[in-house]
């Protein structure tokens, strides 16, 4: 039984599933969690801030691949009381369960973080969803399923053991049904490289795009008032300058911020930093 292990309790979704070191220190949160499932359920998936309580088994047939699956509350938290940690079972919030399995090869030189991954993976709730244009014939909501698959793949293709340098490249990419979200489909992708700043040996870059598509049935929903899709940019600098501190200035710019015809396109400047003792 060594290549099973089992979860149970309160669990964020988003720190085993649907994750890639590669994108782990853009900003940007669609690089974190495809938007296309982020915008799920009753209020929202168990991720951070609001988790539920979740099951889930893992097994690792070699060093090198991975299949897992989960099942969660489908409501995390109470949305009638939005702070602190509630755990509030009922059988109408029926389940979200998620699967996945991926393959991570070994990249040169690299220990605390896996660059190298292949993963496809699969989602549903158990409970049904409002339609959004669709409805009965005394005009009620037909219900459907939310569901969705997604693919994460990265890679460093660049490796020089001399100078440290290294970079990647990553994509990821999700589809839910169209019927009861949003965002029909959604992918980011971009390249990372670390070490490529003269003297800055534990500098990082990362570039990234992405794209969020609006359903057919949402763009009927809304009569118009939305554009076809948001893009975002995404663009950091991130080093280490002291023992125990890190920065990270970023540069971000979003085209059709939530698809709203009005809004104007967003410029977003910030920095991060990471103290850890």
């Amino acid at each position: 039984f060594d290549k099973f292990s089992l979860l149970l309790g309160l669990h964020d979704l988003n720190s085993e599933f649907m994750i890639n070191d590669m994108t782990a220190n853009f900003i940007h949160p669609t690089f974190q969690v495809n938007q296309e499932f982020a915008q799920t359920g009753k209020n929202g998936p168990s991720i951070f801030p609001n988790t539920s309580l979740a099951g889930r088994i893992k097994y690792t047939p070699t060093e090198e691949s991975y299949m897992m699956a989960a099942a969660f509350d489908g409501v995390p938290g109470d949305p009638s009381r939005p702070h602190g940690t509630h755990i509030d079972l009922r059988t109408r919030d029926g389940l979200l369960l998620i699967a996945e399995a991926g393959f991570t090869p070994k990249a040169v030189d690299q220990e605390d973080n896996i660059p190298n991954k292949f993963a496809l993976g699969v989602w549903t709730y158990t409970k049904k969803f409002d339609d959004l244009v669709d409805v009965d014939g005394v005009g009620n909501p037909i219900k459907k399923r939310s569901e969705g698959a997604y693919l994460l793949s990265s890679y460093q293709f660049f490796h020089d053991k001399k100078t440290g340098h290294d970079l990647g490249a990553f994509f990821r990419a999700g589809i839910g049904d169209g019927d009861t979200g949003q965002v029909d489909w959604f992918y980011a992708t971009g390249i990372v490289g670390n070490g490529w700043m003269p003297t800055r040996t534990n500098s990082e870059i990362g570039l990234g795009f992405t794209q969020s598509h609006n359903g057919n049935k949402y763009m009927q929903s809304v009569s118009g008032v939305a554009d076809n899709s948001e893009y975002g940019l995404d663009l950091y600098y991130r080093d280490k300058i002291m023992s125990g501190i890190t920065v990270q200035p970023d540069l971000q710019y979003i085209i059709n911020p939530s698809t709203d015809t009005v809004t104007k396109n967003a410029t977003i400047v910030g920095i991060r930093f990471d103290i850890n003792f």
